[in-house]
């Protein structure tokens, strides 16, 4: 995509409704495609596979000053992160590396959200928050070996580590979160309750179930665009871009919802 062709048919002089708004995050930040849809001011810039850790690396400081280059400054900049980190870093590094300093892990995750908004407010950027949208997915061994993720972890220490992320980030900057509305939390476990799961085993949640009351804390927002007028009520089918593509390349991922 040509990053300064995106607002050829987006006037700031003309009629509109809500600021634009900048998704950046993992995977998990589809359910925001379910949002708000093809509207003209919503740029899904999210990429599969992309860490909160990595947001202190230069290149990645790079790529974000890029990609928001064009972007009026009065849009609202979401960083949905952290879901790679617990559910899939977490597993690598212990795994891999033996290493079982978890803390030590959600401390740079936090580190790397808390960096790449300190970067957008330093480009002009005014709105930006942290959203904790998509708590942890109980699932068996056999479906992490895939991602040839070896060792399984305790799927409630994970939930509690995607929480205490979330905990982390809000005392330094402004952070939505759904865990009382999407979690298990009668039992003590910050994990997706069962009724939001898909029903074929995955470690995303099933956005048609939880897209109104991921709305329900974005509405919130100031100046947030309105959410889609047609209501999904089917999945949408999943288009990976990885984030090491798009570094390489520059540009953004092909919308979902255009």
């Amino acid at each position: 995509m040509m990053l300064k062709k995106i607002f050829k048919n987006f006037s700031l002089g003309g009629e509109r409704t809500g600021q634009p708004l900048v998704v950046l995050g993992s995977s998990s930040s589809e359910v925001f495609d379910y949002i708000f849809g093809d509207a003209p001011n919503y740029f899904p810039y999210w990429a599969s596979g992309w860490s909160a850790r990595s947001l202190g690396k230069d290149k990645h400081k790079q790529y974000l000053t890029k990609i928001l280059e064009p972007i009026p400054r009065e849009a609202n900049v979401i960083l949905n992160f952290g879901t790679v980190d617990v559910n899939f870093i977490c597993r690598h590094m212990a795994a891999s590396k033996g290493i079982y300093d978890f803390k030590r892990i959600i401390d740079e995750a936090a580190e790397g959200i808390l960096e790449a908004e300190s970067l957008i407010k330093s480009q002009g950027f005014m709105s930006v928050y942290a959203s904790f949208i998509s708590p942890c997915i109980s699932l068996p061994q056999p479906y992490w070996d895939r991602f040839n993720q070896s060792r399984q972890l305790p799927d409630r220490m994970l939930g509690n580590m995607y929480y205490d992320l979330f905990k982390k980030t809000s005392q330094m900057m402004p952070a939505i979160d759904a865990f009382e509305e999407l979690s298990q939390t009668h039992n003590g476990s910050y994990l997706l309750a069962r009724e939001f799961m898909r029903d074929d085993q995955d470690h995303h949640a099933d956005y048609i179930k939880t897209q109104k009351i991921a709305w329900s804390k974005l509405s919130n927002i100031r100046g947030i665009i309105p959410m889609r007028r047609k209501i999904l009520t089917s999945q949408y089918p999943h288009v990976p871009a990885p984030i090491n593509d798009l570094l390489k390349t520059g540009t953004v991922r092909p919308s979902t919802c255009r």
